[in-house]
């Protein structure tokens, strides 16, 4: 094997073994256990190939998903430090005023966020395919979101190992997967929809959907603004990997500013009924 190639592997093993573990303490010394490899060569190969050390990696993606804890839940700033375990509150916030630029109460209550900021897991689960910015001039008025959908995420905010496979939080994905009854029988969609947080549960989705004739025109379906746009194949629990994986990390690695509001996803179904092509659009603040 390429040694490139095995050592990207070996990267991604590793960030698999991370990401399955970011809400225990988690040392070089257990990765080097877990692969079988010492923890020098271990450290140097991460530091490497990534540009950060393991322990930078990690305390970053701990961050970047206490980040979306803020964005999307009312969980307390105290559950959701001690759910990554950090010494105290005050900790937390220092680390993450560090990498994000503002407090956890000022990015909790943004309208909008900058990913430039936020660590994408090093661990890929689906092809990122076209990654493109658009902007739309003179646009649509879709309908309100009037649909919700009640998720309480609790403390298992984390990804848990399947094999070679990712399980994300498992209400979060039965919530999203059950939004889709409605439209099996669509051949063409729009769900636009975001997820907020509620006073009842964690958080809540609040959504809707249509039936459309012009996938390819989002410039008809959408309000006036800047979108990052993204494009995938794949079956509605591909989707779902790559909307929290591969379309999340490419908000990071492009340096997009992501706004407060609703998420559209334009669905087109294959000639396999179970195979969807997808155009997910993150509205943007043109910078």
């Amino acid at each position: 094997m390429d040694p490139q190639v095995y050592q990207m592997n070996l990267i991604q093993q590793l960030a698999g073994i991370i990401e399955g573990n970011l809400n225990s303490p988690l040392s070089v010394k257990v990765l080097a256990e877990r692969s079988g490899y010492s923890e020098r060569w271990l450290y140097k190969l991460f530091q490497d190939v990534t540009g950060i050390s393991v322990a930078q990696y990690i305390r970053r993606r701990k961050l970047t998903l206490a980040a979306l804890l803020l964005r999307h839940t009312s969980l307390r700033i105290t559950d959701i430090s001690l759910m990554y375990e950090f010494s105290s509150p005050q900790a937390f916030s220092r680390a993450f005023r560090q990498q994000f630029k503002v407090s956890p109460v000022q990015y909790r209550n943004a309208d909008a966020w900058d990913m430039q900021y936020a660590q994408p897991v090093l661990y890929r689960t689906t092809p990122c395919t076209k990654f493109r910015m658009i902007e739309i001039a003179e646009g649509n008025h879709p309908s309100v979101p009037n649909l919700k959908m009640p998720v309480n995420l609790g403390m298992d905010f984390i990804h848990t190992q399947s094999g070679d496979h990712f399980i994300y939080n498992r209400n979060l994905f039965e919530s999203i997967i059950s939004i889709y009854g409605p439209v099996n029988e669509m051949s063409d969609f729009m769900i636009s929809g975001e997820m907020i947080p509620s006073r009842e549960t964690d958080s809540e989705l609040i959504y809707t959907f249509k039936e459309i004739n012009s996938f390819s025109l989002p410039e008809t379906l959408l309000p006036d603004g800047l979108y990052a746009s993204q494009e995938f194949t794949g079956t509605y629990k591909e989707i779902f990997d790559f909307h929290i994986y591969d379309a999340m990390g490419s908000l990071c690695i492009n340096k997009c500013v992501m706004k407060r509001g609703s998420i559209y996803t334009l669905f087109h179904r294959t000639d396999n009924k179970n195979i969807m092509d997808m155009q997910f659009l993150i509205p943007c603040v043109k910078i």
